[in-house]
């Protein structure tokens, strides 16, 4: 039976690992349970890997990913769209170059690996040697981190920036519909409102009454 094999990583991916292991197991010592804050901080962090993913150009369908894999290994942010598995073949142990979706879908699914399931020609035998050596995997998976780090740095201020806007935004439309149910403005369903109260101003000798004029209630 073969060994359960995961994608090649960084001293820092593992340092990482470990502590999202140790937040897990604190978590369901808790008894596993989930508080709004929590769920929303969850479906923050999906959205900005999604994000993420789509700004280094990851590509998730596996033909197009393998067909899209460059001849040599990728460097600077092109790294973070592959990913290094070792053979489990017996004597082998050779570090292969894959598209990034499929390291992921081992390393979710512990299945294994062999020089064999790779489609590069070149290096899919166990006799073929390695097509770079352990440094260099090592030098290419760095950068591959520091990718990864910088696109999700940028989707998390797009989120965020996002968010606050919308809440803003609510935080507004909340101000408008209670001074339209107290009766001080007409709100429109297109967003746009009207004053209701009037304000008195000087004109000459006289007092006149004016309306203001209609507003937007938000802006895109």
């Amino acid at each position: 039976m073969s060994d359960v094999v995961a994608p090649r990583r960084s001293t820092r991916e593992r340092r990482e690992s470990a502590a999202v292991k140790e937040n897990d197991a604190w978590v369901d010592a808790r008894g596993g349970r989930a508080t709004i804050e929590a769920v929303k901080r969850e479906s923050r962090a999906v959205e900005i890997e999604r994000r993420a993913r789509k700004r280094l150009g990851i590509i998730d369908d596996r033909d197009e990913a393998w067909g899209a894999m460059g001849a040599t290994p990728g460097r600077g942010w092109d790294a973070a769209r592959e990913a290094w598995v070792q053979c489990d073949a017996p004597g082998c142990a050779r570090w292969r170059r894959v598209p990034r979706c499929v390291g992921d879908a081992l390393g979710r699914t512990g299945s294994g690996f062999t020089c064999a399931d790779g489609r590069d020609g070149r290096f899919n035998s166990c006799a073929r040697a390695q097509e770079a050596t352990d440094r260099e995997i090592d030098a290419i998976l760095d950068e591959s981190v520091r990718a990864d780090e910088e696109a999700k740095a940028a989707s998390k201020r797009e989120v965020i920036n996002e968010r606050t806007r919308m809440a803003q935004k609510r935080k507004r439309m909340a101000f408008l519909e209670e001074r339209h149910r107290k009766g001080e403005i007409d709100l429109r369903e297109d967003g746009t409102y009207t004053v209701l109260v009037p304000k008195k101003v000087k004109n000459g000798e006289r007092w006149i009454m004016i309306k203001r004029k209609r507003k937007k209630a938000l802006q895109k």
